[in-house]
């Protein structure tokens, strides 16, 4: 059962699996999903991680947030502040797409509780939100035509063009799609929450804290897909070139989500990094 948590930008639902006493990992999710976009991966963590899922105000929800608080600066406190509501001091986080982006947030504004940071292909530097991505962030950002678009979406209208298809080949299921979509089609309120969301997400966010990030000394993993069609494979050599202790890697049969399309090669990458170079860090 989730638990419900307290933080700046409003009750946050979280789900904790696996041993108390294991390290701790924090998989941050992409807007437009939520913890069930994770659920492979923390099927194969668990065993002998403590996996820590927070499913953020990030248009997949169902807790309506304080919507005036909603900007990636507050969510990424939030990440922290439900670290603080488990007595997790410092923990690695996992993410990928705007989930990344708030990792990267994360890093520059507490860096003393991060022991490590695994990229999958993500927002960075001015590329927030993706740039052929940004037709469909405007269109979220009034609440009746998010309305219409997702049922659009649930009759299948959309489907052959909608923009997750540009995330991945494989891996979206029924359940998934319905995890995902369902609360912003069915509340007005997380509609309105989403619609603030993407209207405060701006390129300067990123570009913001690029000397942050090149302070932080911690292990990072940067495991871009070479065929993604959302995040150019320029900015994973340059997201490498910031981080003073990183390493990449590249998936070469995924889309941006490629622990979707690559499950098996997502999940044995992420457990090298976090009991190779994570554990071995700390």
């Amino acid at each position: 059962m989730p638990q419900q948590i307290e933080t700046n930008v409003g009750t946050v639902e979280v789900r904790v699996d696996g041993p108390a006493e294991a390290p701790p990992v924090v998989l941050s999710h992409p807007a437009l999903t939520n913890h069930d976009l994770w659920n492979g991966l923390t099927a194969a963590l668990s065993p002998d991680h403590r996996v820590i899922r927070a499913t953020l105000p990030l248009g997949a929800h169902r807790i309506p947030a304080v919507r005036d608080r909603i900007n990636p600066e507050n969510l990424a406190d939030a990440l922290v502040e439900v670290l603080d509501a488990l007595g997790v001091e410092r923990t690695a986080f996992v993410g990928g797409d705007s989930g990344g982006a708030l990792i990267q947030l994360v890093i520059a504004r507490h860096p003393e509780r991060v022991d490590g940071a695994f990229f999958f292909s993500c927002d960075a530097f001015d590329n927030f939100p993706p740039k052929s991505f940004r037709p469909l962030c405007a269109l979220l950002r009034t609440s009746p035509r998010t309305y219409v678009f997702f049922e659009l979406y649930r009759l299948g209208l959309v489907r052959k063009w909608a923009g997750w298809r540009l995330l991945a080949k494989r891996g979206w299921t029924p359940e998934l799609t319905a995890s995902c979509f369902d609360p912003m089609r069915d509340d007005r309120s997380i509609r309105d929450d989403t619609g603030a969301l993407f209207a405060s997400v701006r390129p300067a966010s990123l570009l913001a804290v690029t000397d942050q990030l090149t302070a932080y000394a911690g292990p990072v993993h940067i495991a871009w897909s070479r065929k993604d069609l959302l995040f150019p494979a320029k900015d994973a050599g340059r997201l490498a070139a910031t981080f003073p202790n990183a390493e990449l890697s590249w998936f070469e049969d995924s889309l941006a989500f490629a622990f979707l399309d690559e499950p098996d090669e997502a999940a044995a990458r992420v457990r090298r990094f976090l009991t190779e170079r994570v554990a071995l860090s700390g």
